[in-house]
């Protein structure tokens, strides 16, 4: 009985990590990759949606930011523009495109510990509601507010659903969600000294 329990506990758990587990798709528009940043939680998958024409090669950051082409040694490389990749730990990853890093074709993935981190620089960020059922209106609370903050709404292919600017001082907005589908997304707030990106859910 006890053996049976422990299965039971130890099967609810590999569950419950599996269904915490999402993918990301970054796609190829023109020379660039889309989004060409993404912070994803530990345990996240990445899939490149490319092509041969678009080589993607891991690097490190010296290199990402000469626009070299040297491999990152034990990096992901994905000849065919396209593959998958799952981060186990906590980190930074730059990935370039061989045919056109000249161009500036490159990326950024932030892999962090938790998505979902409500203090970040003494700025107490608030999401609601959470899920949005019944509601057509998102609304985003910053306190401390003192920079202009990027606000982008993906889906879980990666295509931008929405984009706003917070202007500096200003402690909430509101989005209208009433285009978007039922599902899941993630909102990401950016600006010079932090990232935040949570998950939402549209019922």
């Amino acid at each position: 009985m006890i053996r049976y329990i422990l299965s039971s506990v130890f099967v609810f758990f590999l569950f419950l990590s599996a269904i915490s587990q999402t993918t990301h798709t970054i796609n190829v528009s023109g020379l660039s990759f889309t989004p060409n940043e993404v912070t994803i939680a530990v345990g996240d998958t990445v899939f490149f949606n490319g092509s041969s024409n678009h080589p993607i090669l891991e690097v490190d950051e010296n290199t990402w930011n000469s626009n070299g082409s040297t491999a990152l040694s034990g990096g992901f490389a994905f000849p065919s523009g396209t593959g998958k990749v799952t981060f186990d730990s906590e980190g930074t990853h730059y990935y370039i495109c061989e045919n056109h890093v000249g161009n500036g074709m490159k990326g950024k993935i932030i892999v962090s510990t938790t998505t979902d981190v409500h203090v970040l620089n003494s700025k107490n960020i608030r999401i609601y509601p959470n899920p949005l059922t019944g509601s057509s209106i998102i609304n985003v609370n910053i306190s401390n507010n003192t920079s202009e903050v990027s606000l982008n709404i993906y889906d879980l292919t990666g295509r931008v659903k929405l984009s706003e600017k917070i202007p500096p001082t200003s402690d909430q907005i509101q989005l209208d969600a009433s285009y978007l589908s039922s599902g899941a997304y993630i909102i990401q707030l950016k600006s010079t000294d932090f990232i935040y990106s949570k998950k939402i859910i549209k019922n």
